[in-house]
């Protein structure tokens, strides 16, 4: 019995130390772990000596465990894994200049081509009416209203039972009542290609007492958008056709007169 008790006694402190060692190296892990995510570098050594001693990583990992320790000891930052950087591929034509997909013509205007700048006018009265499209001012200011259409001034429609009514003579009645006496705030466009521009034309939208001259003109049957309409326009024209009002009482059939 005397004979094993060393042997019991080596066998006890071998267990021991194994136990000693794990706790250690778990206890190292998980501060360094904790210190690593702490961006301090003095406190990575205990994660960097666990990992060396552990038997089951590999060589490349306990050189590298290695090599941050030495770093470390001697007052160097450790090396951090840097992410793998894949090159674009060689294989991909490059467009020349010019040679790009065609764009839409209006985008040269939302991208804000000098030529189609818009700024606002006031238009004082009173106003020499041309047609239910285009008026006068007493300085000889020519305005010109965009986005629709309306008959010109000796224009006759036809209604349904064939007799004549002479619709552009109404139009520009109608156009004149919605502006007269009142101040205008005109939003032009400056360069503006419109067909009916003079050279000194003003050619664009106006509002009167907050309201578009143009969409009310529709709202009554007088003219018709021409053009991407507005949300508001198309209301006043299918308001303006379910009413009949103004040329839809004759389906909006113009016949010119000399």
């Amino acid at each position: 019995m005397a004979r094993n008790r060393p042997e019991h006694a080596q066998k006890k402190s071998s267990r021991f130390g194994r136990t000693l060692l794990l706790a250690a190296t778990f206890g190292a892990g998980v501060v360094g772990a904790l210190a690593w995510t702490g961006q301090a570098p003095w406190a990575q050594a205990p994660l960097l000596w666990a990992t060396a001693h552990v038997s089951a990583w590999t060589a490349p990992a306990r050189q590298w465990a290695y090599r941050q320790w030495s770093a470390l000891a001697w007052g160097r930052r450790p090396d951090r894994i840097q992410p793998e950087r894949v090159a674009a591929p060689a294989d991909r034509p490059m467009v020349p200049p010019g040679e790009g997909p065609s764009l839409s013509p209006l985008v040269p205007r939302l991208l804000g081509q000098p030529g189609h700048f818009r700024r606002h006018v006031f238009v004082e009265p009173p106003y020499d009416m041309i047609d239910a499209l285009r008026f006068s001012t007493s300085g000889d200011q020519m305005v010109v209203l965009t986005g629709i259409i309306t008959p010109a001034t000796d224009a006759a429609c036809e209604n349904p039972d064939r007799t004549l009514w002479p619709c552009g003579i109404f139009a520009r009645a109608t156009l004149y009542a919605l502006i007269r006496g009142q101040q205008l705030v005109c939003h032009a466009q400056v360069g503006s290609t419109a067909t009916l521009q003079e050279s000194s034309a003003l050619v664009g939208q106006c509002r009167v007492q907050g309201k578009d001259v143009a969409t009310e003109l529709v709202r009554v049957g007088f003219a018709r958008p021409n053009g991407l309409a507005s949300r508001a326009m198309m209301e006043a024209e299918a308001e303006a056709r379910a009413d009949r009002r103004g040329l839809w009482r004759s389906d909006w059939k113009i016949v010119q007169r000399n």
